[in-house]
Order: C-alpha cells, then structure tokens, then sequence
C-alpha cells in the first residue's frame, strides 16, 4: 500500500485553507482503497477534524509554521513516516526533506519582483516575502512536479524559473467550496429562515442599509484595501462597502484606518463571516469588489460569479483568466480608477452571464485531476531531486 503525505496546516486559513478542506473532502469519496494517506495538522486544529476512512490517518504538527524550529520537528515526523509521495500544499516546507513531493505554488508574489507591493507595504510584510523566498525557491527547484490554479501562475514559473520548471508544472483550477453550496442549500429551506432573518438583525446592528457593495477575503498588503478604502470615500450615492473577512492583525490595522479617515458609517467591518452569512452577503450584495494587486486564483471571485453578484475587480492577468470579460476592471494602483469604476457600475449597472465560467471549474475534479497526478508519480521509483 503506498503512502501518500498531505500537508494539512493551514486547514482553517482563508484561502489556502478552502483548498485544503476541498481536496480532503473530495479525496476521501475518490481515492482508491490503496491508498493511504497521512494528513498533517496543527495541534490545535487536530481535534477538530476527522475522517471516516481508516486510510486516512491523522498526524500531529506542533510547531507553528513561522518558526524554524518547526522545520525541524515537522521534517523528523514526515522521515518517521516513510512517505512514497508528499505534497506540500503552500510554501514554507522543510527544506532539508529529501524524498519525492509535489508543491501546490498558489502565486509567485514571493518569487517575482514586487517592488511596487514593496513601496505599498509594511516593513515587516516585506522583511517576511523576502524571509519565504528562500524556501520558496527550494521548493520550486526540488519538486517533482508542480500544481498551479491558473495557467497565469504556470507561465510566471517559466518566466521566473525556465521553461524547464514550466514543463514539469500542471494548471489544476480550483472550484466552488463544497460548504458554501451546502450553505446556500439550507438557506433554501423554509426551516433556516430563522438564518436569514439573524444574518439580517446582524446587519441591523452594525449599521448596514440595503444597497452596499462587499469585499471578501483577508486584509494583507497585496490585497490593496487601503486604496479601496479612499476610493470607496470618494463615492456619494448612499452605498456602503461591507468587509468581510477574517479578525486578523492586518484587519486589527484596517479599522482605525477607517476611523482616522471618518468612514465608520459608510465602510463597516464583517469579521469571520460564517458560510450561510458569505451566502447571504452573495446575494444580496450590488457587487463584489475585489482590488488586488496579485492573485493565484481569487475564490471570491468564482464564489460571487457562483451566486451571480457583479464583480468589480483589478486589471490582473489571473481575473481575465478565470472571468474572461464578465467584470468591471480597473487599475488597482490607480485610486481615481478605482473610484471611477465604482460610479460607473452605479449608474449603468453592467450585466454579465456567469453560466460558462462557473461550469468549467469544480474541487471535485480538482481532486480527479491530482490524484491522477499522485497516481502517475508513483509509478517513478528513487526519482532524484533536481
């Protein structure tokens, strides 16, 4: 029976972490019977999670990932196990770890030049991109094969790297989080109206009217909230801009930027908005706006198409790939753009057709398409590190 090592350490991170849960969902009503798989957790979350297959085996990671001593540890556990096949789903992985493993590379942010992020970034944001290029690099360089959501990231790793690295990389899209179709499914009975009707008291109290756009997602530099903020500020029809998204130290940094600038009122804060209450938000939303300067997918941009809410988003090649024409794009370097898209969605309320978009992606066969991969890379036996 072949061993397979899943790194399952950002479970719970937004981004990342619905990859994560989507692969293991899918894997566990796909994977072949011999199979097994070794699934690392963080301590902390190591209770929360279980799954019915006994070829799924659950192991402890004690260390938290910033530290080097996590390395260490974690490196020690993955030799323990013996693994026939690894696959670290973000970077930051034990570099000294010499058997065979696959690398999910998510965006190259880490790897490329991003002086213009730089120039709009804390020094501690910057001080960590460069602190995980080293890793980064290594494991680019030591994969045996590389797994991209878009074919934007795909060709960046051959620009960055050589055509070579490109050649051994394969674009596997991501898809609609399995709880968020759950979650909308219930809202559909007549017996979760109570959800509704506290999502709508929630809004109440915070301050909500009925016509507000939404952001969805963390507040880290790249994602550019800042120049959101002033645009949105610019804006005088009575709209309010909802931020949902995780209560972060980046987030912690993003409220008093709002206050400073006296904006409590027209743009409010959603913290660790629940999967019926992003649901919700969806669909009730005048659009989603989404102002990153760099992405490897952008799930809430898949998740609004999903739920049909316009989309309003940066001039990136990654949200021309995966929404083709079907949104409202503006140069997210440029505030004035910003806030002039924004009126201009306002006063002509553009339309657009999400059915071909949201049939060509799916995590169930995201998860097909890497245990096919998983499947031909065993068949390689003591294949030497690059």
């Amino acid at each position: 029976m072949k061993k397979i090592g899943f790194d399952a350490r950002y479970y719970f991170k937004t981004g990342i972490g619905v990859y994560i849960q989507n692969l293991l969902y899918h894997f566990e009503k796909l994977a072949p019977s011999d199979l097994t798989f070794y699934v690392y957790l963080m301590h902390y979350d190591f209770p929360k999670i279980h799954f019915e297959r006994t070829n799924f085996i659950k192991r402890k990671v004690y260390f938290p990932w910033t530290f080097f001593s996590s390395h260490a540890s974690f490196l020690n556990t993955l030799n323990k196990d013996n693994l026939d096949l690894m696959h670290f789903t973000f970077n930051l992985y034990p570099t000294a770890y010499r058997k065979q493993f696959i690398a999910t590379i998510h965006h190259l942010k880490e790897a490329t030049k991003i002086s213009k992020i730089f120039k709009t970034t804390s020094f501690e944001f910057a001080f960590r991109l460069l602190y995980t290029k080293m890793y980064f690099d290594e494991q680019v360089k030591n994969s045996a094969m590389i797994i991209t959501p878009t074919e934007t990231v795909k060709k960046d790793i051959g620009k960055v790297y050589g055509s070579s690295y490109e050649k051994e990389t394969v674009c596997i899209p991501h898809g609609i989080n399995y709880q968020l179709i759950a979650a909308s499914q219930q809202l559909l009975l007549h017996k979760n109206k109570n959800k509704v009707d506290n999502f709508r008291k929630k809004l109440q109290r915070l301050g909500v009217n009925s016509n507000y756009f939404i952001y969805v997602g963390d507040f880290m530099p790249h994602k550019n909230i800042d120049r959101l903020i002033l645009a949105f500020s610019k804006i005088r029809h009575n709209v309010q801009l909802i931020l949902a998204g995780p209560n972060s130290n980046f987030a912690k940094k993003i409220i008093p930027y709002i206050r400073f600038n006296r904006l409590t009122k027209k743009i409010l804060f959603y913290p660790n908005p629940k999967n019926e209450d992003l649901v919700l938000l969806y669909k009730t939303a005048l659009g989603l706006i989404h102002p990153s300067f760099c992405e490897g997918f952008g799930l809430p941009i898949l998740e609004a198409a999903y739920f049909n809410c316009p989309i309003i988003a940066s001039k990136i090649k990654v949200f021309k790939e995966v929404l083709d024409s079907q949104f409202v794009d503006f140069n997210p370097y440029n505030t004035n753009d910003i806030y002039q898209k924004i009126l201009y969605f306002l006063i002509e309320k553009p339309h657009f057709d999400y059915r071909k978009i949201i049939a060509k992606y799916s995590f169930e066969n995201s998860a097909e398409k890497t245990l096919r991969l998983y499947q031909k890379l065993l068949t390689y036996k003591n294949r030497k590190l690059k």
